[in-house]
């Protein structure tokens, strides 16, 4: 009889506010168009309602609307649907709707982003005649029980009763006989002309004439008359015209309630044998599962119920916490927490982020030496397919190797790296890109900057003052021939002096054989090539001096009595006078000892 779900039901153009809007505002929007609630968005997403009822309530409490945000007074959480629940039938969504005792239902995607709202409305529109035909008369369903004002009532009193007893209108009479109504649509529509709900009659606000139905009315006409009129209720009176009751479209659709367990029936009646199928494939699918978690997989295993008892527990989660499952099943997970010496504040920290989040992990650290073990633990969110929460997952991994290793690793790197950092030469990794992956201390002190500075930068922009790759690099050399390049030249420091440096690059080939980068061993050879030059310097001293020198040579005829020499034109002259024309040496004079031993002492003193 009712075939017709949610995403053909609900009402997509959907007028909305923000919490931060003003509630007179909002007023006369839904005055403005007419409909009786608005959802409140955070984004694109409900976070709340506001209705008729709402701003009944408002006005018995003598809000000032001008000055009052939506946030103060709107019904929060809201309850929403997902659009995708296609098997949601139009009972089903009354139901809903009535055991949350709202009378607006907010439709949101699958991203929680709104997307319409359903009405009563709605319903009636989408109900099928027969529905009407089984419950045949209006005096079968209407609300006996009326709350009436007279015609000198007070409005005040009106909007009091209505905030009081939780109801949509009250009827205003003349000796039992209904000539008014003051509905919740009314007192939006007063509220959005600023009227003030004082002391004033309430005759002169209310809607007149009334539109009535008598007793015996089938209901199918009396909805017709609804929707004719665009009205959500209609007054019942008797054959002399007095008031016997009101008629509501909460009144026409709760008879879906009796449909709602018709449908249950049915449901429970033509799915019992599939049922039973289900069960049998899922206890298969149980006994696969548990295999493939007993034989296949060398994680430990935990899973618990919301409240964190355990329900699950795999082979290696036996063995990893030494815990039967006959003893396991049944305890809290905390239980084994503290057998493992885990922090429990720890352990809050990581619950607390899997609720927020759907999942975290934590270290299990236990023993020392070769009794240590390490474990890996993530904490997942056991989802159902309806994206409810069921319990939680504990996976845990031996990670005690890999830990150790790399506890080895590391040592290792930094004893490398206290390596390369204490030797007294620059050396740098550098990518195929030119892009510095790494340089050590000394390369930082040679160019006078901060440790790490270097990481990320062109080395043709940091060590040549270059825009682009140097014609002479090593490292392009390295990568293009496979092989170890070098080169001298001269590096521009900070401050703008140059220094003078050997550059040897080494190629770094990956597995394939091709080169992705190379590093540089960078020497400081200023002081070498000063040494360098002051050699040249004196070098060019002593050949300039040799130049200058006066060399002898050849045959020099001398007397072999006087020792006197003769020269080129022929004549003789003593030896020292010879000697200092043709070379830059000087003579001075005195008695060698010989001499002095066979000279006479006259002799000597006339010398």
């Amino acid at each position: 009889m009712i075939s017709k779900t949610i995403s053909k039901i609900f009402t997509t153009d959907v007028k909305s506010v923000l919490t931060t809007d003003r509630l007179a505002d909002t007023v006369a929007l839904m005055e403005r168009e007419g409909v009786s609630c608005v959802p409140v968005l955070d984004g694109k997403k409900p976070c709340g309602i506001l209705t008729e009822r709402d701003i009944v309530r408002a006005a018995n409490e003598r809000m000032d609307f001008a000055s009052t945000a939506i946030g103060d007074i709107m019904i929060s959480p809201v309850i929403t649907v997902e659009r995708s629940v296609d098997d949601l039938d139009i009972f089903e969504i009354y139901e809903l709707m009535a055991s949350n005792e709202i009378r607006h239902l907010t439709a949101v995607d699958e991203a929680g982003d709104i997307v319409g709202v359903v009405t009563q409305t709605d319903l009636i529109r989408w109900l099928n005649p027969e529905y009407f035909v089984s419950l045949k008369e209006v005096g079968k369903i209407m609300t006996p029980d009326v709350v009436t004002l007279t015609e000198d009532g007070s409005l005040v009193k009106a909007v009091s009763l209505m905030a009081s007893a939780f109801i949509s209108c009250v009827i205003i009479v003349s000796e039992a006989v209904p000539i008014g109504i003051i509905t919740e649509r009314d007192i939006t529509r007063l509220a959005a002309k600023g009227v003030e709900f004082d002391e004033n009659d309430v005759s002169r606000y209310m809607s007149s004439p009334v539109e009535t139905v008598t007793v015996g009315c089938k209901l199918q006409d009396a909805v017709a008359l609804m929707m004719e009129k665009g009205v959500r209720r209609l007054v019942v009176v008797d054959s002399d015209g007095l008031l016997t009751g009101v008629v509501t479209q909460f009144d026409v659709i709760k008879g879906l309630e009796s449909e709602y367990v018709k449908a249950l029936k049915a449901k429970v009646g033509e799915t019992e044998g599939r049922l039973r199928e289900v069960v049998r494939q899922l206890d298969e699918k149980s006994t696969y599962l548990d295999n493939i978690l007993r034989s296949t997989t060398d994680e430990a295993i935990v899973t618990c119920s919301p409240d964190m008892t355990i329900n699950y527990i795999n082979p290696v989660a036996e063995s990893f916490y030494n815990l039967p499952a006959s003893e396991a099943i049944g305890m809290r997970i905390d239980e084994i927490h503290k057998r493992e010496n885990v922090n429990p504040e720890r352990v809050e920290e990581t619950m607390s982020e899997v609720r927020k989040t759907g999942r975290s992990s934590y270290m299990i650290n236990n023993g020392e030496g070769e009794d240590r073990q390490v474990l890996d633990v993530r904490i997942s969110t056991i989802i159902n397919k309806k994206g409810v929460p069921i319990g939680f997952g504990h996976f845990a991994r031996d990670v005690t190797e890999i830990t150790n290793a790399g506890e080895a690793l590391r040592q290792s790197e930094a004893r490398y790296r206290s390596l390369i950092d204490n030797i007294d030469m620059g050396i740098t990794l550098i990518g195929s890109d030119y892009r510095i992956l790494m340089a050590n201390s000394f390369q930082h002190k040679l160019f006078e900057r901060r440790p790490g500075y270097f990481v990320g930068k062109n080395c043709f922009e940091e060590f040549e003052r270059c825009d682009g790759v140097c014609s002479y690099c090593p490292g392009t050399a390295a990568m293009e021939t496979g092989r170890a390049a070098e080169v001298e030249t001269e590096a521009t420091l900070k401050d703008g002096r140059t220094v003078s440096v050997h550059i040897k690059a080494f190629p770094v080939m990956d597995e394939s054989g091709k080169a992705s980068g190379f590093i540089e061993v960078v020497q400081d050879i200023t002081k070498r090539k000063d040494v360098e030059a002051e050699r040249e310097n004196m070098i060019g001293a002593l050949m300039d001096a040799f130049e200058r020198i006066k060399m002898l040579h050849g045959l020099i005829p001398i007397c072999s009595y006087c020792k006197k020499v003769r020269d080129d034109d022929g004549y003789w002259s003593k030896v020292e006078t010879y000697i200092e024309a043709h070379s830059d040496a000087h003579f001075t004079h005195s008695i060698c000892s010989d001499c002095g031993d066979r000279l006479k002492e006259g002799e000597l003193e006339e010398i």
